[in-house]
């Protein structure tokens, strides 16, 4: 939960800093219609269990937070409209137990539209798969991001993803860091 506030208030104070720095260069920024990002996230999968904590979980897990690494593309179709590409590695090894379920450094690769809501508040959705060497899943992905920018073309952008998959869930809290051209 202090991770949420925490993320909530860094938005808030980098976006009163861009607001600050005047408006002049808004129109400059979204002129790019492309846009490359390193993404890093923390995955929490509320059925995952570690290895090592297996034999004392009993059969019953209470979840594991994944760190995620990637990158993602996206193209603006219109002013609302973008397309978007994004592949992003689990960096760790778990079981989901109840559906007897190994994963381990999985590969994520999905194809999305964005849907920008208001200014730099974005809506997402799209598919694709997650493949890793014991099972490879089909993914449907949804969540929301907000850009926030800094100059130049560059961005941070904050955003939560809900990861539907045949057999396990997932989301996801982290940022990428962005730039357009």
């Amino acid at each position: 939960m202090r991770t949420i506030i925490y993320c909530f208030a860094s938005i808030f104070i980098l976006n009163i800093l861009n607001l600050a720095q005047g408006n002049e260069h808004e129109e400059e920024e979204h002129e790019g219609k492309n846009r490359i990002g390193f993404v890093l996230e923390a995955t929490f999968v509320p059925e995952g269990t570690s290895e090592e904590h297996c034999e004392e979980c009993e059969g019953e897990s209470k979840g594991i937070v994944v760190p995620t690494i990637g990158v993602e593309y996206t193209r603006a179709l219109s002013h609302h409209w973008e397309v978007g590409f994004s592949a992003e590695l689990e960096l760790d090894h778990y079981l989901i137990l109840d559906k007897e379920l190994e994963r381990e450094n999985a590969l994520i690769l999905v194809a999305f539209f964005a849907y920008r809501i208001v200014h730099n508040w974005f809506f997402f959705g799209g598919a694709g798969m997650e493949y890793e060497k014991h099972k490879s899943l089909g993914v449907f992905r949804f969540g929301t991001s907000y850009e926030i920018l800094l100059g130049k073309g560059w961005d941070i952008t904050p955003a939560f993803t809900f990861d539907h998959k045949i057999d396990l869930n997932s989301f996801a809290l982290g940022f990428s860091v962005g730039k357009r051209f």
